[in-house]
């Protein structure tokens, strides 16, 4: 399969250099880079790293979101 791109004049000039100094060819170096991203794993996004912990607080009973002001009242009231 043949691909065609189009490159800003600065990132076509950076590719010619890079080719050159590192003696490898153009298909190559695009065929290792298509490889290496369709390789890479799945990034977990914020959620998913984070599902497992989300509501883990079991310390309290009943609605913790409801009852903030009261359980940090009760727990800093007794401080100093």
């Amino acid at each position: 399969m043949s691909i065609t791109i189009d490159l800003n004049p600065r990132l076509e000039k950076e590719l010619a250099s890079f080719v050159e100094r590192e003696k490898i060819d153009v298909s190559l170096l695009f065929q290792q880079f298509l490889e290496d991203l369709m390789r890479e794993k799945h990034q977990p996004t914020a959620w998913e790293l984070g599902q497992e912990g989300f509501g883990a607080d079991k310390t309290h009973e009943g609605d913790i979101a409801q009852n903030t002001k009261s359980l940090l009242k009760a727990r800093f009231n007794n401080v100093g």
